[in-house]
């Protein structure tokens, strides 16, 4: 302000009440405090001090509440901004025990060693159960009774075995796939192999 700046080069305490009148209309309340206050330092014996003394007093009500105001601001958005901190590391731990982790896809790998297991013993089933069938039973001097009954009594074995391995494989591999891409909402889920199949339960 430019009462200030006379003030500063003058030193005459008139000025100090310039500049505090024009900085209360101004709702300057620090300002208009301290010139306040600087005048009625400088004219101690002042006629207007009473007057001067009670805008003073009014100046120190305003800048005391205006400070608290300024507190309760800061606290409010200190405390808003702990609320966000709490509810992004919330969310980032949700989505953490969401996630599976390599569980799933050790089952679909299991799974698929457990198809081509199967797979193999029915391809192998399907040799022998040819070589059972033809006439030189697979062999260059003709049928072996040994060789024969060996084939015979395994086609049946390797095909159930075979059958299931596979079948079960398959369902692993897609549970496995399942549990991946649907996540682990509610912690890792119940993963049982059985003869009717795989199940797996929990929430996905």
């Amino acid at each position: 302000m430019r009462f200030q700046e006379a003030h500063r080069i003058t030193g005459n305490p008139e000025i100090l009440y310039n500049v505090a009148t024009s900085a209360d209309r101004l709702r300057m309340d620090q300002v208009a405090l301290e010139a306040y206050r600087g005048y009625l330092a400088a004219r101690p014996g002042s006629e207007d001090r009473a007057s001067v003394e009670g805008r003073i007093r009014v100046l120190e009500r305003q800048v005391a509440d205006a400070r608290r105001e300024e507190e309760e601001r800061l606290a409010a958005e200190a405390a808003t901004a702990e609320r966000e901190a709490q509810a992004q590391a919330a969310l980032a731990e949700a989505r953490q025990a969401r996630d599976p982790g390599p569980a799933p896809w050790i089952v679909a790998g299991a799974g698929a060693a457990l198809a081509v297991g199967g797979a193999v013993l029915l391809i192998v089933a399907e040799v022998d159960a040819g070589c059972v069938s033809a006439p030189n039973g697979c062999t260059d001097g003709g049928p072996r009774w040994e060789d024969f009954s060996e084939r015979y009594d395994r086609v049946p074995i390797f095909r159930g075995v075979g059958g299931a391995a596979l079948g079960l494989g398959a369902a692993a591999i897609a549970a496995g796939l399942v549990w991946a891409l649907a996540g682990g909402g509610g912690g890792e889920p119940d993963v049982a192999i059985g003869p009717g199949g795989v199940r797996v339960r929990g929430r996905f």
